[in-house]
């Protein structure tokens, strides 16, 4: 898993693999893209919320998928998911994902704070799992038949 892309991207420390936050305190928002190895056809997608208070900070993070192709400032601005979570924060506690799954890998991320220097680093720890492709595809056959079945 590679992370290739994060909007803004001046917060990103390419070098690093880092987003760095501003210094005021307050809240940001980020969104990184993040490339399985394997070859599939989706990205995932982090949408991360920095709360900067200095007694507290806090970071709240949402997991989901996209198209490789797509624009990350157009999701931004454009995605309902991403909307409601940037306009409403108690949609975190209803639609805050922390998986997901592109067809053949899933990923979970848990979120582990480490003190570095005297200041706080959030560090987001991913775990990807894969299914390996004949077991995705009979079960995409077995559900394709028992829904024609049905019909």
């Amino acid at each position: 898993m590679e992370l290739i892309d994060v909007f803004p991207e001046t917060s990103w420390r390419k070098d690093n693999a880092m987003i760095a936050t501003g210094t005021g305190g307050g809240a940001e928002w980020f969104l990184a893209r993040l490339r399985p190895s394997e070859d599939t056809s989706c990205d995932f997608l982090v949408a991360l919320r920095y709360e900067g208070d200095i007694s507290q900070p806090r970071v709240r993070w949402h997991v989901m998928t996209a198209s490789r192709s797509a624009d990350l400032t157009h999701l931004w601005l454009n995605h309902p998911v991403l909307q409601q979570l940037r306009f409403d924060l108690t949609e975190f506690e209803k639609i805050g994902k922390t998986t997901a799954k592109n067809g053949s890998v899933e990923l979970s991320i848990a979120l582990v704070e480490e003190q570095i220097a005297n200041e706080p680093m959030f560090i987001l720890r991913l775990e990807a799992t894969t299914t390996p492709k004949d077991v995705v595809e009979n079960y995409s056959r077995e559900l394709q038949e028992e829904f024609m079945s049905i019909l």
